[in-house]
């Protein structure tokens, strides 16, 4: 193998990344996700319009389910949103 790294220009790691990487993809290994799961992620993320979780969706009823609640008189809400996240793929 090491033959063939030499020969490749390719580290041993990088050769071990691959192989697991290819177990995954064939359903042998289950403690890292199958390239068509990672791609599928990537997709949704491109999707998600910037600081959309689903936090934002129940924001604006908060304070209406706080005041229906037995103890939480008094309670404030806080709004925070999300900075956009930088990702290198």
């Amino acid at each position: 193998m090491e033959l063939l790294d030499q020969q490749l220009g390719v580290h041993a790691e990088a050769w071990r990344n691959w192989i697991r990487q290819a177990e995954a993809d064939a359903d042998e290994r289950t403690d890292r996700p199958s390239s068509d799961l990672v791609e599928e992620n990537r997709r949704l993320l491109r999707e998600t319009p910037t600081g959309s979780t689903m936090d934002s969706a129940v924001a604006p009823s908060t304070p209406a389910v706080l005041a229906d609640l037995p103890g939480t008189a008094g309670l404030t809400t806080v709004t925070v949103t999300d900075s956009p996240r930088t990702r290198s793929a």
